[in-house]
Parts: structure tokens; sequence; C-alpha cells
């Protein structure tokens, strides 16, 4: 049976309750509802892990996914400090070289939010938790080579990203239970397959999240 991977929403210090990857669409946003990402990474692991090519497939997965809803993602790429306030939709991206046993979450737990309020948001993604759900085994310092491990680890990780997002602009937004990228949990087939998206009612209350906020 394959490993089953958590991703978890939580407030502040409590628990909430190929092909390589699929092809990009092209198709162009309904609506010209905008986010905002800012990648903090302060151990360099993603420029350990993944090729410059490797980290733009990663880029565009999340793209794309938010695309498919009429949502644009823009990337924050100037440092900032971690005091900063960024727009009222602007999500902060921490990746943790440790996994989520230290905050008191399953061993398998991906990801979490920290809700700062409107004008911060910021989510944890615990890199050596997102590895071993993208079947990887070379640990984190290692770069990888094969353009199909590249692919899967940019897929997997997209996938995580995109889910914790969601929470930081809406915490009430609930996990699904169907086939959908906001399932609670993920087995690495799932984190790895061909095809993971919002169902429509994900959808339609994240659009909502964001038109409130213009």
């Amino acid at each position: 049976m394959a490993p089953v991977m958590a991703l978890f929403p939580v407030s502040i210090g409590a628990a909430r309750a190929e092909s390589a990857w699929p092809p990009l669409s092209s198709s162009p946003p309904a609506r010209d509802y905008e986010v905002e990402l800012l990648w903090s990474d302060q151990y360099g692991l993603l420029q350990k892990k993944l090729p410059a090519w490797g980290r733009e497939a990663l880029r565009k997965h999340i793209e794309e996914v938010f695309r498919e809803v009429g949502v644009t993602v823009l990337w924050l790429n100037e440092p900032l400090a971690t005091e900063r306030v960024l727009s009222p939709l602007g999500v902060r991206i921490v990746l943790m070289r440790c996994s989520g046993e230290g905050w008191r979450l399953p061993r398998n737990a991906m990801g979490a939010v920290m809700d700062k309020g409107l004008l911060s948001r910021t989510l944890y993604i615990f890199f050596p938790t997102v590895l071993r759900g993208a079947g990887d085994k070379t640990g984190m310092g290692t770069m990888l080579r094969d353009p199909r491990d590249v692919g899967l680890l940019a897929l997997a990780l997209a996938r995580v990203v995109t889910h914790e997002v969601v929470h930081a602009i809406d915490p009430e937004i609930p996990h699904v239970e169907a086939d959908g990228i906001m399932r609670a949990h993920l087995t690495s087939e799932k984190l790895r397959g061909d095809t993971l998206t919002f169902t429509s009612s994900t959808a339609n209350r994240l659009v909502a999240a964001i038109s409130r906020n213009p």
C-alpha cells in the first residue's frame, strides 16, 4: 500500500482540522484575480535539490492550477525581511528542513499554515516529508539529475504548496473527500499523478475569498 501523506491547516499553535508532469494549459484566466507568493528558503533547499529548469517547472505548476480557476500568481522575487508585511493577498512560503513532528503534527504532515491575520499569511512546507512523498531517497542536499525525478518532485511540491496557499488565503475552506488538490490525505501516487486540481466548490470559495480582498 502506498504511503499516505497529510496536509494540515493550523491556526497559531493548534491543529485544525509520465510523464514527469501533466501538460500545462495556456487558457487565459476568467477574471483578473491575483495572489502574491514569496519563497522564503533560508537553507537553499530548492537550489540544492532542483536544477533551474526544475524550479521553473515548480512555479509553472502552481501558476497553472490557479490559472484554471481564473487566478493569476504574482511571484515576489526581491528578498523581504521576515517582519515585512505583505499585501492582503500575499503569502510567504517558508521551506523547513525538519518534519512536522516538532510542531506536534503527525510525522507525515507535509505543510501547515500559521494564520497571522489578513495582512500577513505564512505557510510552512516540511521539505523532508515532501521528498518522501515524491519518492526521493537521496536526501535534502543531493541535486537531482534525472529529468523524471526532477519532474516528480516539482509536481509534488507544487501540489503541497498550492494546497497550503488555499488555506492561507481562507482558513475556512475545507478539505474535500473527492479527488482534488484539497484532499486532506494524499498517497504518493496522488501526489505524483497526472491530474489533481480544484473541485468546483473549492474553486468557488477560493475566488470568493480573493474577491473580498481587492
